[in-house]
């Protein structure tokens, strides 16, 4: 069993199947394949997550689940230091979905993938941003925004 994160809606036995038993169904579900992508992410298994949430965003991109999936797509290059194509899925998270619980999050980590980019400006903006658009924003969050700007040099 692994550590669910909260913006996820089932429970982890909702999906009735065993981790790695739902990617031999290729018409799952929203919920079942973002499941599974999950899954593989905690599994540490990257390609693989990066595939079902793209399937997800893909096929399901009015969901609930779109917006985190995008989110989750961009999480999977960052981790590989593929900081070019994470900085593009945080940006097409934050602008196609910007009411998903995971839209703060997406500048986030939009602004800290530009700062790895060397692109001070582009991610001091991106942190000014989040603060702005979500002031309302957890702690946590608003925290580690607050430490990644101060890491990349920004005023």
């Amino acid at each position: 069993m692994y550590k669910r994160q909260p913006q996820s809606i089932l429970p982890p036995s909702a999906t009735g199947a065993l981790p790695g038993r739902l990617a031999a169904l290729p018409d799952s579900d929203a919920e079942a394949l973002y499941e599974q992508a999950y899954g593989d992410y905690l599994q540490r298994d990257y390609p693989a997550a990066e595939t079902g949430f793209a399937k997800v965003v893909k096929d399901y991109p009015k969901d609930p689940l779109a917006g985190s999936a995008q989110y989750w797509v961009g999480e999977t290059y960052y981790v590989r230091k593929q900081y070019k194509k994470a900085a593009d899925s945080f940006l097409a998270a934050y602008r196609k979905y910007t009411s998903s619980d995971k839209a703060p999050d997406s500048l986030l980590k939009l602004g800290m993938s530009l700062a790895a980019l060397g692109q001070k400006d582009a991610a001091c903006s991106t942190f000014a941003e989040l603060d702005d658009k979500f002031p309302d924003a957890h702690d946590h969050l608003r925290n580690q925004a607050k430490g990644e700007a101060s890491k990349a040099g920004c005023k």
